[in-house]
């Protein structure tokens, strides 16, 4: 870049789609040229909903994944796994991460439950009855309240030591000693 002299690279390209581009370049929606550069290797993967039995799977995964936000919670309960499997996730596989995700957020207990996966549909592609109506969730979300906790439930992780904390929470200690302050947690 910025230079009249030419390097040559060995490189590849993934790309990804939800799009059928061949029938895409047949249609002219998509460059027929850029189309047989890109298709060498073609792997179709189905959707979620197409494969739930990687749902606990993944589930599992993203809980690990997240455990830092909530140290405290171990697995998921069993009741929260009926509920996921009667999802369809039309979000595909990001839509699981960001349940289980903003379920790390809000669960209080040592298990994420159903109540907190906030899964809100009125029914699935399967039809399952594990979600026929809405998942009970608080009539009331206080974020502070949620925050709070939080910052408690790491503060115990870390055993009180503040810069770890911080560490944990993504922060920095100013930003952990402001937050704490905000919430009369001077003294923890």
């Amino acid at each position: 870049m910025g230079s009249p002299k030419t390097i040559r690279i060995d490189a590849r390209v993934i790309a990804a789609t939800n799009q059928n581009l061949e029938q895409e370049a047949r249609e002219g929606r998509f460059r027929s040229d850029l189309y047989y550069r890109l298709s060498v290797v073609t792997i179709c993967i189905p959707p979620l909903r197409e494969r739930m039995d990687d749902v606990p799977l993944l589930a599992d995964h993203f809980l690990a994944k997240y455990r830092h936000i909530n140290p405290t919670v171990e697995a998921l309960a069993p009741e929260s796994y009926d509920v996921l499997l009667g999802y369809d996730y039309p979000g595909n596989v990001r839509e699981l991460e960001n349940i289980i995700e903003r379920a790390m957020i809000i669960e209080t207990t040592e298990m994420l439950r159903p109540e907190s996966l906030l899964i809100h549909q009125t029914g699935s592609a399967k039809g399952s009855p594990a979600i026929e109506r809405p998942v009970a969730a608080p009539d009331t979300f206080d974020m502070k309240e949620v925050e709070k906790k939080h910052i408690l439930h790491v503060l115990a992780a870390c055993e009180g030591k503040k810069i770890e904390a911080a560490r944990m929470l993504g922060i920095n200690k100013i930003t952990l000693w402001r937050k704490m302050k905000k919430y009369g947690l001077d003294n923890v």
